[in-house]
């Protein structure tokens, strides 16, 4: 009898192991299943922009951080437990829903590199960051139009924007930010942070080859980006939004929105559809919710 309850009891404890074990590594496995192919991941942090993207070589990089903590549990659905870095961090501009959650993310990530316009600020959100990049000992450096980052022959990120911000009214953080071209093999993605109208007007005027399967919207859809011009200079597909349900601004507009369905994009957004993850082979994608 004791060596039955003995027997019953390593069996009920190897089944809990088993359990365990399937929770923890269920959504490694999931990820695992995507490996060979691309994913980007507009991450559901209310209003602001966070985007986490996985090269096919498990590289991990992450354009903004959303207004607060929130990037944190979007990293951690989508990052594996054992792997607590960030291997490229940009930051667009300086504005607090851009750059107050990467704050959280230095303080919890090894960060490798860092990437942002090269401008100052004297808000507290900048201030941190800028100190927290410092006391971290993480590689810091400006990037403009021209600079490319190259992962692997099939997979390409190019700097679109700003060109000089010598010459700027500075006093409008959003036509600071850093345009960032994703290209892998034949789809491409555009993260155009909050670019407005005389930003898209510069792009297209340097001649910037900005076609793209998929945009980030600029601004969260506010009613100064997305001209009909620069939307038919991107000839998207898709248009992701990050924005906040019922915010304060009206984001996305309603100009914005039919700016978006006039020119035949298929519009998805974090106020509605949460996070949204597009998976990409390099030849088409896949939208998963």
């Amino acid at each position: 009898m004791a060596k039955f309850k003995n027997f019953r009891k390593i069996f009920f404890i190897s089944v809990g192991l088993l359990i365990t074990v399937s929770i923890l590594l269920g959504p490694i496995i999931w990820q695992n299943e995507f490996d060979q192919n691309l994913k980007v991941i507009f991450l559901d942090v209310g209003q602001g922009d966070s985007i986490f993207i996985k090269t096919p070589d498990k590289q991990y990089i992450l354009i903004d951080g959303g207004p607060d903590n929130k990037v944190l549990y979007g990293l951690g659905e989508n990052i594996p437990f054992y792997r607590r870095r960030i291997d490229l961090m940009i930051l667009t501009h300086f504005d607090f829903d851009h750059i107050t959650g990467l704050i959280e993310v230095l303080k919890r990530y090894k960060v490798k590199l860092v990437l942002y316009n090269g401008l100052l600020n004297e808000s507290s959100e900048f201030k941190e960051w800028f100190k927290m990049i410092k006391e971290k000992n993480v590689p810091l450096e400006t990037t403009k139009a021209g600079d490319e980052l190259k992962f692997n022959d099939d997979l390409i990120l190019k700097t679109l924007y700003p060109f000089e911000l010598a010459d700027k009214n500075l006093q409008n953080n959003n036509n600071t930010s850093v345009v960032n071209k994703l290209i892998y093999k034949n789809i491409s993605f555009l993260f155009t942070g909050d670019l407005e109208a005389d930003g898209e007007e510069e792009l297209i005027s340097k001649k910037a080859n900005l076609k793209s399967d998929v945009l980030k919207v600029g601004h969260h859809g506010a009613k100064r980006s997305s001209t009909k011009k620069f939307l038919q200079s991107v000839k998207a597909k898709y248009g992701i939004i990050s924005v906040g349900k019922d915010n304060k601004f009206g984001h996305p507009s309603l100009r914005v929105l039919k700016n978006l369905q006039q020119a035949g994009v298929k519009i998805l957004r974090t106020d509605l559809d949460g996070e949204i993850k597009i998976v990409t082979n390099g030849e088409k994608l896949e939208i998963l919710f």
